[in-house]
């Protein structure tokens, strides 16, 4: 059937009214459905007395501080300039329950001033809610994966080396060391360092703090260690022979 010209074309002969409101809009409305569940999963009560400890806080207040980073993570920010781009989103504000996020300066300035109470504290929690997540899925095993990584920093940071960085060699940089529990792929512990330092360092103390925690924590199951070559040191075989666990470790090339 032919479609006439009359029923494909029109005419437009006035303007469409354009009007300037007070609507707020957000690309980030799923911020809503994750602060519901961290506040029914009881994690946001939990968030809250991990700072309750401090004594002098600001006034902003630490708790809501951390939720700002967390909605900046979340929403795929990777650096603190990037609270800017954040600052009148209305669900942002709403899910770290603040009228205006605080600027950079203010981040940072709060961030140096954690002390190592509260990190303890924060790693505690950390390790917790990994825990949680396993006893709710009943993992008949614990695998433990251990790494470094490199972090670039500014040339003033405080206790940053220059180290092994293929791609950026004259950039200092931190080299974490990194803990996670393969099943539930959460965090379990990180230990910060300066980028000049070997990859297997702190590695047997955060291997029997590890393991020890685990076995109180969800009793005897097994519990396997994942390493790759910069592990195999005399130390780590040494303990993970004493400790009884499984581990799966990648053996370098030996002259």
């Amino acid at each position: 059937m032919r479609i006439s010209r009359r029923a494909l074309r029109t005419n437009v002969k006035g303007s469409l009214p354009v009007q300037f409101t007070t609507e707020k809009l957000t690309s980030y409305g799923g911020l809503e459905v994750v602060r519901q569940f961290m506040h029914r999963s009881g994690f946001l009560q939990r968030l809250k007395e991990v700072f309750a400890i401090r004594d002098f806080d600001t006034d902003y207040g630490s708790y809501r501080m951390a939720l700002s980073l967390i909605a900046m993570l979340i929403v795929g920010g990777s650096r603190l300039r990037h609270l800017q781009f954040l600052a009148h989103d209305p669900i942002v504000l709403r899910f770290a329950q603040l009228a205006r996020l605080p600027d950079i300066r203010t981040m940072s300035r709060w961030l140096g001033s954690i002390t190592e109470g509260v990190r303890d504290r924060i790693v505690e929690l950390m390790r917790e809610l990994a825990y949680d997540s396993a006893r709710l899925a009943k993992v008949a095993r614990a695998t433990l994966e251990l790494d470094g990584t490199v972090l670039r920093t500014g040339l003033c940071a405080e206790g940053a080396e220059r180290g092994f960085n293929p791609h950026h060699p004259k950039d200092k940089s931190y080299y974490p060391l990194t803990a996670h529990l393969a099943q539930t792929g959460q965090l379990l512990d990180i230990q910060n360092r300066p980028g000049n330092v070997h990859d297997s360092r702190g590695a047997v103390e955060m291997l029997r703090t590890l393991v020890d925690d685990i076995r109180e924590k969800l009793g005897r199951i097994p519990i396997e260690v994942r390493l790759d070559g910069a592990f195999f040191q005399a130390p780590i075989l040494r303990f993970l022979a004493e400790s009884e666990v499984e581990y799966a470790l990648k053996v370098p090339m030996w002259r």
